[in-house]
């Protein structure tokens, strides 16, 4: 799934079932998947509990940020905070092979979540990968930060 670096792919709920009559029959009446590859690991989530996924280009170190902090990146003229999925979920070693990163939102801001490689949507059956819990990655990236993980958090509420 090559895309231009910077590109967005949104996943919407509503597209998805607009265009349901279009997979192949295979997964007719089932529930894609996003499926992302993380490490060793494949991690699967709804695409509805994302905000998309865009092609990782450039990130900003920020100087004595928690270990799972990958930086600052850009996206449609906003800068937000992009946290290494494999270091919050206690991966072993650290990953400079990013390219993707999954878009959540929280406290009215972006926030990123670094990883590998991107297979596609599939329609799940059983447990072919990992559930990703997209509420858990924001949790523990507040907890590591020890405050909110958006640009300017000061560990305030919004």
């Amino acid at each position: 799934m090559d895309r231009e670096p910077g590109t967005t792919i949104a996943f919407p709920h509503d597209m998805l079932e607009a265009h349901r009559e279009a997979l192949p029959s295979i997964v007719a009446g089932e529930s894609l998947s996003l499926v992302i590859g993380v490490r060793e690991r494949e991690l699967w989530l709804p695409p509805a509990e994302i905000d998309g996924v865009a092609r990782l280009e450039r990130i900003t170190k920020i100087p004595r940020a928690p270990r799972a902090l990958v930086g600052l990146a850009g996206l449609h003229s906003r800068v937000f905070p992009v946290w290494d999925i494999g270091g919050l979920l206690g991966a072993p070693g650290k990953n400079d092979d990013l390219g993707w990163v999954l878009l959540l939102e929280a406290h009215g801001e972006k926030v990123g979540f670094a990883f590998e490689r991107l297979p596609g949507l599939f329609a799940m059956s059983g447990s072919e990968a990992d559930r990703l819990e997209p509420a858990g990655l924001l949790a523990e990236a507040e907890r590591r930060l020890g405050a909110r993980p958006v640009p300017g958090g000061n560990g305030e509420g919004s």
